[in-house]
């Protein structure tokens, strides 16, 4: 749809309401994942921001992606395999 055409490259600009997980690997010892929404994706890695919401990756690893709060107290948010395809 043009909606998701129209996504800006930048990962910090969109709502992590709106991300899944298309993929997981290691890569000199440092676990990266491919998040994304239908045609459009990013590489991200541990540290790397991501969200309007202002999250951090917090770690990768084969069961999915966690995603740190940018408040210490706010709730991480696991993204994961959704239904029976990786």
């Amino acid at each position: 749809s043009e909606a998701l055409a129209a996504w800006p490259s930048d990962p910090r600009q969109w709502s992590v309401r709106d991300l899944r997980l298309l993929g997981v690997w290691q890569q000199g010892g440092v676990a990266q994942a491919v998040l994304g929404n239908g045609l459009n994706k990013v590489k991200v890695a541990p540290g790397q921001r991501v969200g309007l919401e202002g999250y951090r990756v917090r770690r990768v690893n084969g069961a999915g992606v966690e995603l740190a709060a940018p408040d210490p107290s706010g709730p991480v948010l696991h993204l994961t395999w959704q239904g029976d395809t990786p």
